[in-house]
């Protein structure tokens, strides 16, 4: 399908010109390997993560895979482990809703009453497309405190859509006047992707996506059988794999009832954002993003490093996922962890692993440039860091010099080096206890030349 209709998708048609095809896909060198994995390893161990898998393309450097952990005792996790998504789940069926879309079979402006008959809570007028961007106002069955007692009381329960619609409860808004996430939109998305089609779910996604992408080992769960080997669901530091999961993800199916691989999701966001699956015009419409948090219609937008991703994140009992899409290069991550629990941030390690390869040769603005040759700023000592932090640098000639800590949105923590330098090389030494744990930016600037590296703080 055709792409790059927009200024959206400039960056896109020369990382195109540049990726060539999947066959011929190549492994980042090893020096890039061991520096990511090195992140990986001590982002997992600073959080306690029971298991992790992470697949990342970059269209310049070439394909990576990282692991971490156990998916239980003895077994440790492997690259083509099957993890459940969440809430990764709502891009397929958004996707999935906007294929539909482009057969004439609906439009995204239909009401709700087109297809669904009337239903306790929910405004017939609503558009699918408030669905699909949580601007409809419906309830959220899924914070309901029955909704989840239910769930562990009968876990072997399989929920009609009957019972779930029955939990949606009062409105939260008038459609279109605010933003609050929902998985009822997505639970309602898919009862209109079946009453359009006249087929199953599970069949819809499979005929539009999977099949075409070979994405072989990715299902909906409660809806198909298992495939692959499925990483153990940890809750806390309980393996929680003998626990049946028919009642949870027959509750949450097309809002997060997906499983798959960190490959496969890698694949998957490539096929979406090269022109696969959906044309340009409806890829431009998914990312129309508004709202308080800047959603479109199955993705946020955020910031890192100064730049602009796209992505969503997942979380369900033993589970959570963080898929980004960086716009400026192409580059795409996908990070599957087999544990739920708080303290546990898979955008973190997303972030840091994007940071990590666009610190040689990005800007202050972003916008990739090529690596100054007289300014070098050397890794953090040590890394991670918990107390204190050195840092050291070289510059080839006399001038004013910065040395500043910023977190991943690219807001300023600490100015660390201010003044006039001498050449040669120089050492920082600053207190680093008092930062909150997570992932920083070093950032190093002389004249127009630029400097980052990533750290973790924990």
């Amino acid at each position: 399908m055709s792409g790059c209709l927009n200024i959206h998708r400039l960056a896109l048609c020369a990382i195109l010109l540049l990726s060539g095809t999947y066959a011929h896909a190549q492994d980042v060198d090893p020096v890039t390997a061991r520096h990511l994995q090195g992140i990986l390893d001590s982002i997992r161990v600073a959080d306690g993560i029971q298991g992790v898998a992470v697949g990342l393309h970059d269209p310049l450097r070439g394909e990576w895979s990282g692991v971490g952990g156990e998916s239980h005792a003895g077994t440790p996790i492997s690259a083509d482990m099957v993890f459940g998504i969440a809430s990764n789940t709502k891009t397929f069926v958004a996707v999935l809703l906007l294929r539909l879309q482009e057969e004439g079979l609906l439009s995204l402006d239909d009401p709700v009453a087109t297809w669904l008959p009337p239903i306790d809570g929910v405004d017939s007028t609503i558009q699918i497309r408030q669905l699909l961007q949580h601007t409809s106002g419906i309830g959220d069955y899924a914070s309901q405190p029955w909704y989840r007692d239910s769930i562990r009381a009968d876990p072997q329960r399989h929920w009609r859509a009957e019972e779930i619609l029955a939990m949606i409860g009062p409105p939260d808004f008038k459609p279109g006047t605010s933003w609050k996430y929902s998985n009822a939109n997505y639970y309602l998305a898919g009862l209109i992707a079946e009453a359009a089609t006249g087929h199953p779910v599970a069949a819809l996604l499979r005929t539009h996506i999977l099949d075409p992408l070979g994405l072989d080992t990715t299902f909906l769960g409660a809806a198909e059988a298992p495939r692959g080997v499925i990483a153990h669901p940890w809750t806390a530091y309980a393996d929680i794999s003998a626990m049946p999961r028919r009642s949870l993800l027959s509750g949450a199916w097309t809002a997060g009832a997906m499983y798959s691989t960190s490959g496969e999701m890698v694949r998957w966001y490539r096929g979406l954002m090269e022109g696969e699956i959906i044309d340009a015009a409806s890829l431009a419409q998914m990312t129309e993003f508004s709202g308080p948090v800047g959603y479109g219609l199955g993705l946020f937008q955020r910031r890192v490093s100064g730049r602009t991703v796209w992505g969503h994140s997942g979380s369900i009992i033993g589970y959570r996922s963080q898929m980004l899409y960086d716009v400026a290069s192409g580059i795409v991550i996908s990070v599957l962890v087999n544990q739920n629990t708080e303290r546990i941030c898979t955008h973190c390690i997303s972030d840091a692993l994007l940071s990590a390869l666009i610190e040689e040769v990005t800007g202050v603005d972003g916008i990739a440039t090529a690596a100054p040759a007289t300014v070098t700023l050397h890794p953090a000592a040590p890394n991670p860091v918990r107390d204190r932090m050195m840092v050291r640098f070289d510059i080839s000639h006399p001038g004013a010099v910065q040395l500043e800590l910023r977190d991943l949105p690219g807001r300023r923590v600490r100015t660390l080096c201010d003044g006039w330098k001498e050449a040669g090389s120089h050492r920082v030494d600053f207190r680093s206890a008092d930062l909150s744990r997570g992932v920083y930016l070093l950032l190093l600037r002389q004249g127009t030349e630029t400097r980052f590296r990533s750290i973790i703080v924990y």
